[in-house]
């Protein structure tokens, strides 16, 4: 068995969507007959990057006369599955989706499906279906057949900005020195949800928010890790700074007599 496309553009059932949309995507989350399912698969149009939050979106609803039930999850890999190749016989898959209804939440009429995730990174596909057995799937019960069919339309996934990004601002003083001087290396870090920790990646070995004396030889760029706490836990952002070094014109004497007036 296939999911079902319904495009009311080529002729689909437009009644089947949860909107005036032209097309949307029905597949079986229940059969009662051997953990039966059908899944949608696609390619994202972007990998998804490691330590950010994402919020998965799609409207949905129970269609074809089926039986209201709670099987809906979303599962994001790094590749596109063969159920033949890919799942050892069995009949559907039991990965372990990253978003997924609440258990006992049933859907029937038109809902927002809206739930948000933390991604590893790398993954460039989606699927979507019913991951549990029948035996964990909850579904109304009666009438001629127990079935769980869903529609679904308009699936987004978008990255969910921080509410209170990490600010870093680097600054030395003078940022132009002469050769043996000093400059002074400030650190002010704001945002993130407080927690901050400070790697100095050059001058190494230096602690803390600082302020930093140095005294280059030459021309250096100065590097501050700082890490704070965010929407998926942890995360790190850097800044630099250049102090330029002037050591004046080098002067080079040939010969062996100097002149005095």
């Amino acid at each position: 068995i296939t999911p079902d496309n319904f495009n009311s553009g080529c002729g689909g059932n437009s009644t089947f969507t949860c909107d005036q949309s032209k097309g949307s995507v029905g597949f079986y989350t229940y059969t009662g007959s051997g953990d039966i399912r059908e899944h949608v698969q696609a390619k994202l149009l972007a990998p998804l990057k490691a330590g950010k939050k994402y919020c998965v979106e799609m409207d949905v609803k129970n269609g074809g006369g089926a039986k209201p039930c709670d099987g809906l999850g979303v599962y994001f890999s790094n590749k596109i599955y063969d159920l033949d190749k890919d799942n050892g016989g069995n009949s559907f898959f039991a990965f372990t989706p990253q978003v997924e209804q609440p258990k006992g939440v049933k859907i029937d009429a038109c809902t927002k499906f809206s739930q948000s995730f933390c991604a590893k990174g790398g993954e460039t596909c989606i699927m979507i279906g019913n991951f549990r057995t029948d035996a964990n799937t909850t579904i109304e019960s009666g009438g001629f057949a127990t079935m769980g069919y869903l529609v679904i339309d308009n699936v987004s996934i978008r990255e969910v900005c921080e509410p209170n990004p990490l600010q870093l601002s680097l600054t030395a003083s003078p940022a132009a020195i002469m050769c043996g001087n000093s400059s002074t290396l400030t650190l002010t870090a704001t945002g993130g949800n407080g927690g901050y920790t400070y790697l100095w990646l050059n001058p190494s070995g230096s602690s803390g928010q600082g302020p930093v004396t140095v005294t280059p030889a030459t021309t250096t760029t100065y590097s501050v890790a700082v890490t704070t706490n965010g929407n998926c836990g942890k995360y790190t952002d850097t800044v630099k700074v250049t102090v330029n070094v002037d050591c004046g014109p080098v002067v080079t004497a040939t010969g062996s007599t100097i002149c005095k007036d």
